[in-house]
């Protein structure tokens, strides 16, 4: 396995965007530290690395299509910057926790699809594109949160069934 530095500066201008596929399919890569100043992940960026945890800066504003699919993901840290999640940005990781920065104003679809999402913290009025993209119980969680008027949050899934939003 492999740990990466993504530096902040590359020829003396600061890293503000990962290309799409930059790291796809390096399974070695086990770790990464991302840049602060980046803005944007693109498509399929991470795919199919062995990351088993993810800090995404507080200046990333788009993480983009199939970005993290296939990892090994057990946390997610999103920045408060982040706008956007891509269709399938983090499908079938092992995702059980998500906080959503309250800036978040789209999850695509199927972007957290194949995993077993059982605490979900989001804002108020996100656009959650379809059933598939907050996970396994990402239907139930979508229609629940729209018949709580789309309050932000912590909803808990337990039994079958979603709870909430509670505040802190």
């Amino acid at each position: 396995t492999s740990d990466i530095t993504i530096p902040e500066t590359l020829g003396g201008a600061p890293v503000t965007a990962i290309g799409e596929e930059v790291f796809a399919g390096k399974y070695y890569i086990s770790s990464i530290v991302l840049p602060s100043q980046l803005v944007s992940i693109g498509n399929k960026a991470f795919a199919g690395t062995a990351l088993a945890h993810i800090n995404i800066p507080n200046a990333v504003r788009s993480i983009g299509k199939l970005a993290f699919q296939n990892c090994y993901l057990e946390s997610v840290r999103l920045g408060g910057g982040l706008e956007s999640i891509d269709a399938y940005a983090f499908d079938n990781n092992f995702l059980t926790a998500l906080f959503l920065p309250v800036n978040i104003s789209f999850v695509g679809e199927g972007a957290f699809s194949g995993n077993k999402l059982i605490s979900i913290e989001i804002g108020g009025n996100v656009t959650i594109k379809s059933d598939t993209s907050l996970g396994t119980y990402g239907a139930s969680f979508r229609s629940y949160y729209a018949e709580k008027s789309s309050r932000g949050g912590v909803y808990l899934y337990n039994n079958g069934t979603w709870r909430g939003p509670y505040s802190e």
